[in-house]
C-alpha cells in the first residue's frame, strides 16, 4: 500500500478540498429513526430519565376528534362494505412524555443539537448519541421543554434546524390539555406531535415493555400512562434493603485472604456458587460446578467483584379498564443479586472501545441477576395465564427455564439460557 499512501498524501496536499454533503432528512428517516424496533422512542426516553435521576415519568397519549377504523378490508372497492368487524377508536395525534429528573444543562442542550456526539460519561447508558433521534419515527417536529427553556426541531427542505427560546414566553402546559402529574416549572417535557394520527398502542404490549424497562432502572421507580388525561396503567417499583453477600461468603471462608473485600477471588467463587444455586433453583442446570467455580476464582477475565448484595424487587401494576374505569391491581416479586465489579481492560482494547463508543469503558459497573418469585393479586391469588395483568407482569422476570434475557439499560433479544435475567453495561451492536 506504499504506492497508495504516496498518492493519498499528494492528492491531499495539492487537490481541491470539498466537504462531504449529508442529506439530513434521509439520514434521519432511513437510519436513525428506524435503527431499532417497537417502542424505541420510549426506551430512549426512559434511559434518559434514569440517567437524569428521575423517580417518576408520565406518558400522555392525546386523541383527535376524528376516528380511525381498524379491521376493515383495505382492498375493498370504494363504497363497498367489508365483512370483517370494524373497531372504531379515537386516533392519537400527540404524545407528551415528562420526567421529574434534574433539568437539562448546557451540555445536554448541546448534545441534543448534535448527532452521534453522545454522553461521554462512562456510567451513563447511551453510547452513540443517536437515541433521541428515534423521536423522528413518530414526529416530524419534536420539542423539549426543561427549566423554563424550549427547543424545537424544524425542517427547511432536507436540512434540520433547531430553535430555542424561553418556554414561558409562548407556552403553558394548559395548552397541552392540563395534563395530570406534569409540573411545568420543574419537569422536563418531550413533546411529540404525531406525523400522522395512529392507533393507541396495545396496552398489554406497551405495559410489558414498560414493566421490563422498569426492572433494572437505578432511580426510576414509577411509570404512569394516560390516555386523554385518564390513567390507564401505572407501574411502581420498590426494593427491600440490600443484604450483603460479601459478608455471608466471607464467613464461609477460613483463610486470611477470604477477608479481603476488593481483590478476593475466593469470595467471588463462593458468591458465584450462591448465585449459581439461585439460578439452579430458577431452572439452570450446571453440568460441572467445581470446574466453573475454579475458573471464576482465577485471576483471568475482564472484571473482579468487590461488592455484592441480594434484595427483593416488587413491581406493582394498576390497570384501568377503558369501559368502566375499574382498576385491577397485581404485584410481581423477584430475587435480585447485584454485584459491583471492577473492569480490567488493556490499553489497546480501551482505545478501540473509545473509538467505537466515543467513551472510555467504565472502571466499575453493576452486574445484576434477577430470578422470579411470584405473580399475584393483592389477595394472593395467582392470575390466570391469559390475564392481561399477568401478561404485563410476566415480562418483569422469566417464568420458564431458558427464557432469561440480557438487559443493557433495556431488554435485548439475547437470551441467558436460564430462568434469570442479567443486566450489565454490555456494548450493543447490530440490534441497537
Amino acid at each position: 500500500m506504499d504506492g497508495y499512501e504516496t498518492l493519498h498524501a499528494r492528492v491531499t496536499a495539492t487537490g481541491t478540498r470539498e466537504r462531504v454533503r449529508v442529506n439530513q432528512r434521509n439520514l434521519i428517516d432511513k437510519i436513525l429513526a428506524r435503527y431499532s424496533s417497537q417502542f424505541t422512542v420510549f426506551r430512549e426516553l426512559i434511559a434518559n430519565s434514569d440517567d437524569a435521576q428521575s423517580t417518576a415519568v408520565c406518558i400522555h397519549f392525546s386523541s383527535l376528534n376524528q376516528t380511525l377504523q381498524s379491521g376493515s378490508n383495505s382492498n375493498s372497492k370504494k363504497g363497498s362494505t367489508s365483512s370483517h368487524p370494524v373497531r372504531v377508536e379515537s386516533a392519537i395525534n400527540s404524545v407528551v412524555y415528562s420526567n421529574n429528573g434534574f433539568p437539562f444543562r448546557a451540555q445536554d442542550w448541546n448534545r441534543l443539537k448534535s448527532i452521534a456526539e453522545g454522553n461521554p460519561d462512562e456510567d451513563k447508558i447511551g453510547f452513540f448519541g443517536v437515541g433521541y433521534y428515534a423521536a423522528f419515527s413518530l414526529s416530524e417536529n419534536p420539542g423539549v421543554i426543561s427549566a423554563g427553556n424550549a427547543l424545537v426541531f424544524h425542517w427547511d427542505g432536507d436540512e434540520l434546524y433547531v430553535s430555542n427560546a424561553p418556554a414561558s414566553a409562548a407556552f403553558s402546559v394548559e395548552k397541552l390539555g392540563n395534563l395530570s402529574e406534569i409540573d411545568q416549572e420543574n419537569d422536563t417535557l418531550f413533546i411529540l406531535p404525531a406525523r400522522e394520527p395512529f392507533q393507541m398502542p396495545d396496552i398489554v404490549e406497551l405495559g410489558r415493555f414498560l414493566a421490563a424497562s422498569l426492572s433494572f432502572t437505578k432511580t426510576l421507580c414509577q411509570i404512569t400512562v394516560y390516555r386523554d388525561n385518564k390513567m390507564i396503567l401505572k407501574l411502581s417499583k420498590s426494593l427491600t434493603e440490600p443484604k450483603s453477600l460479601i459478608q455471608a461468603a466471607a464467613k464461609q471462608e477460613s483463610s486470611a485472604t477470604a477477608l479481603s473485600t476488593s481483590t478476593n477471588n475466593s469470595i467471588f467463587g463462593s458468591l458465584f456458587a450462591s448465585v449459581r444455586n439461585s439460578l439452579n433453583n430458577a431452572g439452570t442446570v450446571a453440568s460441572n460446578n467445581s470446574k466453573v467455580d475454579k475458573e471464576l476464582m482465577s485471576n483471568r477475565g475482564l472484571f473482579r467483584i468487590f461488592d455484592a448484595n441480594e434484595l427483593t424487587l416488587q413491581i406493582r401494576a394498576e390497570l384501568s379498564s377503558v369501559s368502566d374505569g375499574k382498576v385491577e391491581t397485581g404485584v410481581v416479586f423477584a430475587r435480585i443479586c447485584r454485584t459491583r465489579v471492577k473492569i480490567q481492560v488493556d490499553s489497546a482494547l480501551e482505545e478501540r472501545m473509545q473509538r467505537v463508543t466515543k467513551k472510555k469503558p467504565p472502571r466499575s459497573a453493576d452486574l445484576t441477576f434477577m430470578c422470579p418469585l411470584s405473580v399475584s393479586t393483592e389477595d394472593g391469588i395467582v392470575h390466570a395465564t391469559d390475564s392481561r395483568l399477568h401478561r404485563i407482569l410476566g415480562s418483569v422476570v422469566p417464568m420458564n427455564p431458558g427464557t432469561g434475557r440480557i438487559f443493557i439499560g433495556f431488554e435485548t433479544h439475547q437470551t441467558t439460557g436460564c430462568a434469570s435475567h442479567i443486566s450489565a453495561p454490555l456494548i450493543p451492536t447490530v440490534e441497537r
